[in-house]
């Protein structure tokens, strides 16, 4: 990290904008809303239960696989 810039990616704001819609197509607006405040309080956002699980999978030019948990990406895989 330089001059307090750190480097995310391409892909990390696909799996974002899955992580809301998926929780808003769900109708969990809970976890819709923690991914949409994720950059603002780092997912501190309360959710209710039962969990939501959600497998993402951004395929292009490159690809990566990510395990988002209630809305905050818990593991990546990128190619």
């Amino acid at each position: 990290m330089k001059a307090g810039i750190k480097r995310w990616g391409f892909h990390g704001a696909s799996h974002k904008f899955i992580a809301e819609r998926s929780a808003e197509l769900l109708g969990r607006e809970d976890v819709a809303e923690r991914a949409r405040q994720l950059y603002v309080n780092g997912g501190t956002t309360p959710v209710r239960k039962p969990n939501l699980r959600v497998i993402s999978c951004h395929l292009g030019g490159s690809s990566s696989i990510t395990g988002i948990l209630n809305g905050v990406a818990i593991g990546t895989s990128m190619d």
